[in-house]
């Protein structure tokens, strides 16, 4: 499990996927993960880990590839969170959830008490999800940079 020196209380996840990384820090559990989106009327293929309504649900979508992805994603985030294991990952449904459409594009749900987040960044043909307990606050790179220089020149 990835750690912060001298901040032993701070739960950090991360991924990668080709052309993206994410990373996130919290107080409380969190995971996060990437994968590439898959091209345009790709099957969704053998993927694993899905309990058996949502393999109906996959079947029945109109864009199969990425219910699979988006499940899988949300999937691996719960694995980070210490919430399931890659070996019990069948057994979490997450085709009963109710979702909400953030004004942002986000889809947002709740398993438990955590938050289940995943979003399509299209400049970076990557699905990226968020598990944790509250909303996550999304930052590029250029941004964090850009508020290190602002903050260095002050």
């Amino acid at each position: 499990r990835p750690s912060l020196a001298g901040l032993p209380d701070v739960h950090v996840s991360w991924a990668h996927t080709r052309g993206a990384v994410v990373a996130t820090a919290a107080w409380h559990p969190v995971g996060v993960d990437v994968e590439a989106l898959p091209p345009d009327g790709a099957g969704a293929g053998g993927v694993p880990g899905l309990a058996p309504a949502e393999q109906w649900e996959v079947r029945s979508s109109v864009d199969p590839s990425l219910l699979a992805l988006r499940y899988w994603a949300r999937k691996e985030c719960l694995v980070k969170t210490g919430t399931t294991t890659l070996a019990r990952m069948h057994r979490v449904d997450l085709s009963r959830l109710a979702e909400r459409r953030h004004r942002d594009g986000r889809s947002v749900s709740r398993y438990g008490r955590l938050r289940l987040v995943d979003w399509c960044d299209t400049e970076r043909s990557a699905l990226v999800a968020v598990a944790g307990a509250g909303l996550p606050v999304v930052r590029s790179v250029d941004e964090l940079i850009g508020r290190r220089s602002s903050a260095a020149r002050r």
